[in-house]
């Protein structure tokens, strides 16, 4: 889903407030639409995006990023360098409809077409779920690895603004405030998405 992080942010300060009031003592978030362009898939070559440094959710809105990474919410990060170590394939297509399922037939006919789109302008072999790594870090985390790190967000440079800086080998000082998915469990990946739907 395309958010502006401005979205987010509000969200956050709203429920923040109302959690004050339920007695809850801790806002967990999981947030897709970054990129860690030092490893794996540069946010420029992965999608439609307005800048080569920034992915398009945080281009629009820098500063609202920048406000939700450094909120002291206990963050996750899902970059679009995770995102694209998941594929959809011809062959996982077909085991959707397989299970002779109208949602099962729906789902199959979306990613076929987008693994073509992805195919004919990126050259890759399938077409990545961005959105659903979200859902299914929350579903089954163990699907996925990372590590603890900053994250600060480039508000002011010309050339990179809305860049995410990632932290991934901790070369700076500066305290961790994301859990920063590094890669995914595919297979698994694919595997639970494929259960989820057939039980819709």
């Amino acid at each position: 889903m395309r958010l502006p992080f401005t979205t987010i942010f509000d969200y956050a300060k709203q429920l923040a407030q109302a959690m004050k009031y339920l007695h809850c003592d801790g806002l967990d978030g999981c947030v897709s639409g970054c990129a860690w362009a030092g490893v794996g898939v540069c946010a420029a070559r992965t999608c439609i995006h307005p800048d080569p440094a920034a992915e398009f959710n945080i281009y629009v809105d820098p500063e609202a990023a920048q406000l939700v990474f450094r909120s002291g919410v206990d963050l996750v990060a899902a970059p679009l360098d995770v995102t694209h170590k998941a594929l959809t394939t011809p062959a996982w297509s077909a085991a959707l409809r397989a299970k002779n399922h109208p949602i099962c037939d729906v789902v199959a006919g979306w990613t076929e077409f987008f693994e073509r789109f992805d195919s004919e302008k990126y050259g890759s072999e399938g077409a990545p779920l961005h959105d659903p790594c979200v859902i299914a870090y929350l579903i089954a985390p163990e699907l996925f690895s990372g590590r603890r790190i900053n994250v600060e967000i480039e508000t002011q440079s010309e050339l990179t603004r809305g860049m995410t800086v990632a932290d991934w080998w901790r070369v700076t000082d500066r305290p961790a405030n994301a859990l920063f998915l590094g890669n995914i469990d595919a297979t698994g990946y694919f595997d639970l998405i494929t259960q989820r739907l057939a039980r819709l």
